[in-house]
């Protein structure tokens, strides 16, 4: 439906992100593995609900007490296994040829935090052992895997950032108190199920296309993979406000409606997926650097144009003769200079922000800025964004003169004018 891009994907040799830029998919891989497992389960290769060792003696490098686990346990991260520990600082400098080359290199000798199915503990490594379980069923490597049956004819494979030959896929960058860092060569292969894919941004959103459309899994298996998991007590497993699937964030947006979605971050890499099963609408967004926000939230509000407007909202014309804005928060009022306009029927505004506003609008490592742009979603200024160092915050009219801006977490401005 529509794709846009800014910034660089290489700042030295200053080649521009465009449409057929990759980027490292950091844990949203991990909806790729959950997917594999429903679709090696649909096609009857694999029992999720079975013990690793159902199919035969385990591995001999599989660690003690682990052979219990179970595929599903794995998927929605109820096995017991540690997520990256001291021991991992050096992980990434090694290139693995397979999935279970990997578990046996990193996994060997470790200790379940919990005894399966007891607790919820989010783990890479889990599904590192997960992508090794797929391989032994299917008969292939993990990537061959995915390529025949999951991403086929997409742009999605495993990362090669690394390596300097590959010029299409984005430098991957850190931010600090130096500015933009170049960020040390890091191999995945060690979790290419679990952080190691890379994507354009469109392959990924047709790919959310692809699944909700039946074109990889069945509806019986799709629903499978999208039912809330539970623990072995019978508590069901959640993360954030949302229930948890297989691989799969089960939640709703700010509008009620049902949301599956998927959220990483890596080593020079903020990525999301978001699915609107009801609407068929799936939605993307990558970065080449690490920052700090919900990002989920930036694709709902990014998104926000190709949905229904909120039956709620207020109306609020463009206010294009106003230039002064008040800001009421944490019992201070800040006055705020802003240039109004309206540019192809849509309403914009340049904000001056004082310098506490400023800190308020941002977060390490990125940068405070005094100068933010805000952009309506709809028709005047019922709903808009405001783009901060922060992500995209809401900004929702109360009145026709009023409106109430949304940090992170609970936290709320209150913004009035003349």
């Amino acid at each position: 439906m529509w794709q846009g891009s800014s910034g660089w994907r290489d700042v030295v040799q200053h080649r521009p992100v465009d449409a057929d830029t990759r980027f490292r998919l950091a844990s949203v891989s991990k909806l790729f593995t959950a997917t594999a497992l429903a679709r090696l389960a649909q096609d009857g290769q694999i029992d999720p609900q079975a013990p690793l060792s159902a199919a035969g003696e385990p591995p001999p490098w599989l660690p003690t007490g682990w052979a219990a686990i179970t595929p599903a346990q794995l998927a929605a991260h109820t096995a017991g296994v540690p997520h990256y520990e001291l021991r991992d600082a050096a992980r990434g400098r090694l290139a693995f040829g397979s999935a279970r080359d990997a578990a046996q290199a990193h996994l060997a000798g470790r200790a379940l935090l919990a005894a399966p199915g007891q607790h919820y503990r989010y783990s890479s490594w889990g599904y590192t052992l997960l992508s090794a379980a797929i391989e032994a069923r299917s008969g292939l490597g993990f990537a061959d895997y995915l390529a025949r049956h999951i991403t086929t004819g997409l742009d999605i494979a495993p990362d090669g950032s690394h390596l300097p030959a590959d010029t299409r896929s984005s430098r991957s960058y850190t931010l600090g108190p130096a500015g933009v860092q170049a960020a040390a060569a890091h191999d995945y292969s060690y979790s290419w199920g679990g952080a190691g894919l890379a994507a354009t941004p469109g392959a990924l959103a047709a790919w959310g296309g692809r699944l909700m459309q039946d074109e990889l899994l069945s509806e019986r298996w799709r629903t499978w993979m999208w039912s809330p998991q539970q623990q072995a007590d019978g508590q069901p497993v959640r993360e954030r406000g949302d229930a948890v699937g297989i691989g799969w964030r089960l939640g709703h947006d700010l509008q009620g409606l049902p949301l599956r979605h998927h959220a990483g971050a890596s080593i020079g890499a903020r990525s999301a997926l978001l699915l609107w099963p009801a609407l068929g609408l799936g939605v993307s967004l990558l970065s080449n650097a690490s920052w700090t926000t919900a990002i989920e939230r930036n694709v709902e509000l990014l998104s926000a144009p190709f949905r229904l407007q909120p039956a709620d909202l207020v109306a609020s014309p463009c206010p294009t003769d106003v230039r002064i804005l008040s800001f009421d928060h944490e019992g201070r009022t800040h006055t705020v200079p802003a240039q109004f306009s309206e540019v192809a029927g849509l309403c914009r505004a340049t904000l001056q922000l004082p310098e506490a506003l400023a800190l308020t609008f941002s977060a390490a490592p990125q940068v405070p800025r005094r100068s933010v742009q805000l952009v309506a979603l709809g028709p005047g200024l019922s709903r808009a964004a405001l783009a901060t160092p922060l992500g995209l915050l809401e900004w929702r009219a109360i009145s026709p003169q009023a409106a109430q801006l949304s940090l992170p977490g609970t936290r709320v401005v209150a913004v009035r004018w003349p």
